[in-house]
């Protein structure tokens, strides 16, 4: 995970678990998997474990909902932009977003500016 300058370490850490938390909630778990890495059987891309794990959200992704899939998608491209360390950054601008934006909506990807303007 890289850093961006406007957020700490702690606070992209926070957001990540808040966004895999809901990422699992919307997926129908009780509880945020880790990590290939910090699952036991996990540690190889591509076993068994991991292709049932794909199959089974794919699975899910049919029973949600269209406002759950939409958030789902959100959710997913702001743990790709923790990722790439671009996460807090409007995909519109390249502005920060600011830390109460993120507090509120970790899966924001814009300003409200950015939203408000594009109308």
């Amino acid at each position: 995970m890289a850093s961006t300058p406007h957020l700490t370490r702690n606070q992209l850490a926070r957001f990540e678990e808040r966004l895999q938390r809901e990422r699992a909630r919307l997926l129908g778990h009780t509880t945020a998997s880790g990590t290939p890495a910090e699952t036991p059987g996990l540690a190889e891309p591509g076993d068994a474990a991991d292709v049932a794990e794909v199959q089974v959200e794919r699975s899910t992704q049919n029973t949600l909902t269209e406002g759950e899939r939409a958030q789902l998608v959100q959710v997913n491209r702001a743990l790709a932009k923790l990722e790439d360390g671009s996460y807090g950054l409007s995909d519109l601008t390249g502005e920060p977003i600011p830390v109460a934006r993120l507090e509120a909506l970790p899966w924001a990807t814009t300003n409200v500016e950015d939203v408000a303007g594009s109308r």
